[in-house]
């Protein structure tokens, strides 16, 4: 499992450790050494892209903002913190939801994290406000993972008491963001890293625990409460027949129904991904994704994007 810890790791201290310099090039032509961890996250809307650029070492992180033009895609400004410093990490994880952008900072005060909220108001951005939980103290990465569905957003904090892991759901009124709960688990895993990734839609809550059984890994699935708006537990997904340390759940997405989630440590790391889509009210495995060269080492489904 070397190739998968290794990344497991670097993901978990990415924003910790200043990456090294390099020149990274984009659309435009332009060159820089100064862009450390360009394209670590990114985010696509409706005829813009967003590109984030967290790890620099000489100034703050920044989302660059490319548009097409005439000769292609062409950058057309950026985003830093509103109290922007050098090697802040802004940018470290983006989620774009309509008009609205959410950015998780989780290496934030020594790893606290705290997530920026933007808006969009014709071709421009504007920073909204700053989601945290209210009970986040010590090491928590507030922000590894987001999701959105109507009126409600929802961040995790993976590693918050000793890796058990905990979402909070925040709503947004006319004043703004305000959190409405905290989502838990009650796996007794050690370190089950509850909510390392999530999806939503459409009253649906998907959070993965990656750690639990021998890190075979698993998701829950919460609803919402139509008369309340309160997110309780549905039960769980059906988790795929996965050997021990596969990781399932580490990663999803979720659109038009159909819910992807992968192992990326699965069969010695060549990683696999698993459809579900639901049919009378169960969820079940549609199909299973696998690399088209299977080997060892691939770690297939690492990251995963969906459309339609």
């Amino acid at each position: 499992m070397r190739v998968f810890r290794a990344i497991a790791a670097a993901v978990a201290v990415l924003s910790v450790t200043a990456a090294g310099a390099g020149a990274q090039s984009f659309a435009g032509g332009d060159i820089s050494t100064a862009r450390a961890g360009f394209g670590l996250s990114l985010a696509l809307g409706e005829n813009e892209l967003l590109v984030g650029e967290p790890n620099n070492s000489s100034r703050p992180g920044e989302i660059h903002i490319f548009r097409p033009g005439p000769s292609g895609w062409e950058r057309a400004g950026g985003l830093t913190a509103p109290d922007a410093e050098p090697s802040d990490g802004f940018g470290q994880k983006l989620f774009l939801s309509g008009n609205t952008l959410f950015v998780g900072v989780p290496s934030a005060e020594g790893n606290r994290g705290t997530v920026h909220v933007f808006e969009r108001a014709g071709d421009g951005w504007s920073h909204s406000g700053e989601l945290t939980g209210d009970d986040l103290e010590g090491v928590n990465r507030f922000g590894t993972a987001i999701a959105a569905t109507g009126e409600f957003a929802f961040v995790s904090a993976p590693v918050q008491n000793q890796a058990a892991g905990a979402v909070y759901v925040f709503r947004r009124s006319a004043a703004g963001w305000t959190q409405a709960g905290k989502l838990t688990t009650d796996s007794a895993a050690v370190q089950p890293l509850f909510g390392n990734a999530l999806a939503a839609a459409d009253g649906t809550l998907f959070v993965s625990a990656p750690g639990v059984n021998e890190n075979r890994g698993q998701v829950t699935i919460f609803s919402q409460d139509a008369a309340t708006g309160e997110w309780t537990s549905a039960g769980m997904l059906p988790t795929p027949e996965v050997d021990a340390n596969s990781r399932f759940g580490w990663a999803m997405t979720h659109a038009d129904g159909t819910l992807i989630v992968s192992a990326p440590a699965a069969n010695d790391e060549t990683g696999a991904a698993y459809a579900f889509r639901q049919s009378d009210g169960a969820w079940t495995q549609q199909a299973q994704l696998s690399p088209p060269s299977p080997a060892p080492n691939t770690v297939f489904g690492i990251q995963l994007a969906s459309d339609g």
